[in-house]
């Protein structure tokens, strides 16, 4: 119940509450999807050793100390991620076959998810519908390139 004993202002159902919640995670649960996504992009277009040259030549600050083959994705942020896929020699040299040959377009796609990632998981503010139409577009993307990747086959 919403209100008081004497107030009653509505019954909160169990639909209420799941729908509440739904609005609630579904950004972020978007954005766990693109990342592990774009992780499985990586790893389908970059052997370990790849990633370690990729990671080297996007000059990601933290890495310059690892060993050559101690490098993980797992250990990458989202933003790192998207900085190897970004990179201009990386993406000829590993993601251009998956991701098409517009770089630009691929990070058309990518970019602004670190930015609304950065801002929900710090609590800057709350997402827009905007931002959800961005993550549900390039979730869906992502979506098609890691089946594409899985089977061989480039959309």
């Amino acid at each position: 119940m919403v209100g008081d004993p004497s107030r009653l202002m509505a019954v909160a159902t169990g639909t209420d509450f799941i729908r509440f919640f739904h609005e609630i995670a579904r950004p972020f649960v978007l954005i766990q999807e693109i990342e592990t996504s774009l992780r499985a992009c990586i790893e389908q277009c970059a052997s370990q050793q790849d990633v370690v040259s990729a990671v080297r030549s996007a000059k990601i600050g933290r890495f310059r100390e690892y060993d050559e083959g101690s490098i993980s994705l797992d250990e990458l942020t989202l933003t790192e991620q998207i900085d190897i896929v970004k990179n201009g020699d990386n993406y000829s040299r590993y993601f251009q076959k998956l991701f098409g040959r517009s770089r630009p377009l691929t990070m058309q796609k990518l970019v602004p998810v670190a930015t609304i990632r950065n801002d929900l998981f710090h609590f800057k503010r709350a997402p827009t519908l905007a931002d959800l139409s961005t993550l549900a577009s390039s979730r869906s993307w992502l979506f098609r390139k890691v089946r594409a990747a899985t089977a061989g086959a480039v959309i």
